[in-house]
């Protein structure tokens, strides 16, 4: 059975409220509030909010790691020097998980572009 308790941890640990990691995320304080009393489970999406919002992975929310630091991964540059890169996770309408490993300047761009979208309306 997976452990949450690291997550409410981590809100604590953040002097953050359910209320606001609700406003912040979108995630419903409902939602969190099941999840704490183990009526439910976040889903993979919601798990993956939560671990960028908190700065921690998903290992640690669900109790995996008693890390909560995110890992980061080495990538060759052009010239073939090694520097820090960025993992970049999203979940995909079908559910899938993809994940790549961006410079912290194709991170930087592709957060340009996020912040140029127009906002969702259902």
């Amino acid at each position: 059975m997976v452990n949450l308790n690291n997550l409410f941890a981590r809100i604590d640990e953040l002097n953050l409220t359910a209320k606001k990691v609700a406003d912040d995320t979108g995630i419903s304080t409902g939602n969190i509030s099941d999840w704490k009393s183990g009526r439910s489970m976040p889903t993979a999406t919601k798990l993956d909010i939560l671990a960028s919002y908190l700065h921690c992975s998903v290992d640690y929310i669900l109790g995996r790691t008693d890390c909560p630091e995110v890992n980061t991964k080495k990538e060759s540059s052009e010239d073939g020097s090694l520097e820090d890169g960025v993992v970049i996770r999203a979940a995909a309408r079908d559910g899938r998980m993809i994940e790549k490993v961006l410079t912290f300047e194709q991170a930087e761009q592709l957060i340009y572009q996020v912040e140029q979208l127009e906002d969702f309306k259902d």
